[in-house]
Formats: C-alpha cells, structure tokens, sequence
C-alpha cells in the first residue's frame, strides 16, 4: 500500500488487469495495448531485472509504451525506477544515473544516443541495459520484452557483456 493507503502503481495495474485483461491499459504512439499486452510487454522487462537482482533502473525513454512498461517492470522486479531524460544533456544523465548509482536502464530509440554516456556508469556487476524497441542495440546491451514478428532475438532477451 502507499503512504496514503492507496494501492501501489504496481497493484493498481494488475488489479486492473485482473478486472478487464483485455480491457483497454495504456494508449500511447498510436498504439493501444490491453492489460494483457501490456503485462506481456512487463513480463518481458521484469524477468531479467529480477534475474539479475537490479534494484535502481533509469527508465531512458520517451513517454509512451517503453516508459511505462519499464516504469512497472522496475516496480515488478521490486527495483526503483528513475526516471531520465532522453533528450537530457550528457552530464545531465551522467549526475542522475551517478547520484541514484543506477544498475539498470531500459532505452527505447529516443534514448539510445544517452546509452553510451550511461554504460560506464553503471554500479556493480556488468551493467544491464533492456533495448525492447531498438532492432540494433548498442555494445553492452541486451534486448528484452516479447518477442515481434520484426524481431529475430529471443523472447527474453540476448544476453551480452558490457565494457569494464
């Protein structure tokens, strides 16, 4: 429960969910996505934050389906999600991902510049970064989420080593 006893974004979602699976959850880039989807889209993102014991993901995306599908997967793995500006300049994203000492980022295409400023930042084990939309994702990066039809990686994404 939250501060004020309400439900946890988290909670929220998946109460919705369990209400209206295929129910209308998030409009976004032209894209409406059920509960369903949405949670699949979750799913994609959370197993490999858990997996990997990440507990502060910058969310590197603009708004719309990656955002908020990091956004709650973060929550999902029991992580903080920290918000960061695709259009930011790079010391700016460099002094947020330095002071929340970031372990994980999910990007979508509009963060992708931000990677390279972001991957030696990363705290402890080899950084994980979560690129659903990117068909390219830079060195050091692994992809995550459903698998699309336009895609050839695995569902759950292809794991790679970042640079120390």
């Amino acid at each position: 429960m939250g501060a004020d006893g309400g439900p946890l974004l988290d909670q929220w979602f998946d109460r919705g969910r369990s209400l209206a699976p295929e129910g209308p959850a998030l409009c976004a880039g032209g894209r409406t996505l059920t509960y369903d989807a949405l949670d699949r889209e979750v799913s994609g993102l959370a197993g490999p934050l858990a997996a990997d014991g990440r507990r502060r993901v910058g969310i590197l995306a603009a708004r719309g389906v990656t955002a908020c599908a990091g956004f709650l997967a973060a929550l999902r793995a029991g992580a903080c999600a920290v918000p960061l500006a695709p259009d930011a300049p790079p010391d700016r994203l460099a002094a947020v991902a330095a002071a929340a000492r970031l372990d994980a980022v999910v990007a979508d295409a509009s963060g992708a510049a931000g990677l390279s400023t972001l991957l030696p930042l990363l705290w402890g084990r080899a950084g994980a970064v979560l690129t659903p939309d990117l068909p390219d994702p830079p060195r050091g990066a692994r992809t995550a989420g459903p698998a699309r039809p336009d895609r050839s990686t695995h569902p759950h994404g292809t794991p790679t080593t970042s640079p120390t």
